[in-house]
């Protein structure tokens, strides 16, 4: 059992990194989709295994919020 999400994202791909199998085979029991196996492949590849790393998907601005000259006004 793997201790967090980036050891087993690359416990994953490392088959296919080892060329032990191919990724075709590897999704037929693989639970993840194909694109996030591939996503991770090219994470791996140029960045190690550190940039297997889950990613923040908070927004970086809010699109709703009260303009600033119009908060200063009130």
């Amino acid at each position: 059992m793997s201790k967090n999400i980036k050891e087993e994202r690359f416990r994953w791909i490392s088959p296919i990194i080892n060329k032990e199998t191919t990724i075709v085979s590897l999704l037929k029991v693989c639970p993840y989709s194909e694109s996030s196996i591939k996503r991770w492949l090219r994470a791996f590849r140029e960045g190690g295994i550190e940039a297997l790393e889950p990613k923040s998907t908070r927004p970086k601005t809010q699109p709703n919020e009260t303009p600033i000259r119009i908060k200063e006004r009130v």
